[in-house]
């Protein structure tokens, strides 16, 4: 269910990507106290303005009617539908399944047309599952087989309201996740899908936000929404639910996303000149609000490797969020080779960064060398920079991390 002309995702948030952010980046490096760090996180803000436009509107229900970008879906035609003037109320009778499933796409959805590729929405709902099934939750929909819906429901072989994350493709369910929820009052449900990484949180206060479940999915979503519903077996012992939304809002799904600076670009290349030691390094920095949860590597699709991003007890690492990957010329392939740099930050938020590695072969450097710094525009292309960000060309080489311990 994909659309070939989607974006990726490393191509919408990396700020590096574009040539006119290559050239930023490389002006910013001349500056010999530039404050690298703010100006990647404006640049990344600039770039996410301009990706935020969905159509989606938020809605606190506070209205005599429901407004006109909803549109309701209520196949049975049996469901009451009413605007209290503080909340949206959707009732459901007993006795009848309103399942949204595989064999049973009878729920009610409250629904809006999506603009674009990307979205985030969250909605409190006041009302409290207490029977099985009564269900309550947020649906992204491309048609009626095809969808992903984040809920809470009761769950009677628990005998506790339970989250649950599933998906429909091709009319066949998948993509389950279930957990029990102690919660008593209401619950705020947050999902998001940036190209084809889906991210699912819930909150107790409607101010921290717990991260549930991600997922990798495929799916051109052309509404979003709400959905009420309710099932049993047999279906004659279907409860009556009746479901309280108080407000549906839409944010901008890039705006609170982990960022990844590789310092010295997306494209490098290694062992031009030769081999001065064992070892490649490709350095940055990563950076969320929420906090950095997990930095992983991967070299040419292999294996995730750990990566440290805390600096107190890694001599290393100058700031907290710097990470170094030391890759051996060993393992490198004659060519192109690709890191994939994969950064999970606290609240479920996962960013993917590939990284272009050219490695020229067994090259053996000079023994004779000189460097004119005047005309040095990358360091990388006259020697082989220790594992600290390096500039400052105007005001002559200056390493701005941990101290230069290798020659260059």
């Amino acid at each position: 269910m994909k659309n070939p002309n989607r974006s990726s995702l490393s191509t919408l948030l990396g700020s590096n990507h574009s040539s006119e952010n290559r050239q930023a980046d490389s002006r910013r490096r001349r500056l010999c106290h530039s404050d690298g760090k703010r100006q990647l996180k404006i640049e990344q803000l600039e770039v996410r303005a301009m990706l935020a436009s969905n159509g989606i509107v938020s809605d606190d229900f506070s209205s005599s009617t429901l407004g006109s970008v909803w549109t309701v879906t209520d196949p049975l035609d049996d469901a009451g539908i009413r605007m209290t003037g503080t909340q949206l109320e959707v009732s459901l009778p007993a006795g009848t399944s309103h399942d949204l499933w595989s064999n049973n796409r009878n729920a009610v959805r409250v629904l809006q047309d999506l603009q674009g590729a990307n979205f985030e929405i969250e909605a409190k709902f006041d009302s409290q599952v207490t029977e099985e099934f009564q269900i309550q939750g947020l649906l992204a929909q491309m048609d009626e087989d095809d969808f992903v819906r984040w809920e809470v429901h009761f769950d009677s072989s628990t005998a506790t309201p339970t989250l649950f994350v599933g998906s429909l493709t091709n009319g066949i369910g998948g993509n389950i996740t279930s957990q029990s929820l102690n919660v008593v009052g209401s619950v705020w449900l947050r999902m998001s899908q940036i190209v084809d990484t889906w991210t699912f949180s819930y909150s107790l206060d409607g101010n921290t936000f717990d991260f549930f479940t991600s997922l990798t999915h495929s799916l051109d979503v052309s509404q979003v929404g709400l959905h009420v519903a309710n099932h049993a077996t047999p279906e004659s012992d279907s409860p009556a639910f009746t479901a309280l939304i108080d407000e549906f809002i839409s944010t901008d799904p890039l705006q609170n996303l982990p960022v990844i600076d590789v310092w010295y670009g997306d494209s490098q290349t290694f062992g031009a000149l030769g081999q001065p030691q064992t070892w490649i390094n490709v350095l940055g920095n990563v950076m969320d609000e929420s906090g950095i949860q997990s930095l992983t590597y991967s070299l040419n699709d292999d294996t995730p490797v750990p990566l440290r991003f805390v600096a107190s007890g890694h001599r290393r690492l100058l700031n907290d969020g710097d990470f170094n990957v030391e890759i051996a010329f060993a393992d490198l392939n004659e060519g192109r080779n690709t890191v994939d740099l994969t950064v999970t930050a606290n609240d479920g938020h996962v960013v993917v960064k590939t990284v272009g590695i050219d490695y020229p072969g067994q090259n053996v450097w000079p023994t004779t060398y000189a460097i004119d710094w005047s005309k040095v525009t990358n360091l990388q292309d006259v020697g082989k920079r220790p594992p600290a960000p390096w500039g400052g060309w105007a005001c002559g080489a200056e390493a701005r991390g941990p101290a230069n311990r290798w020659p260059v």
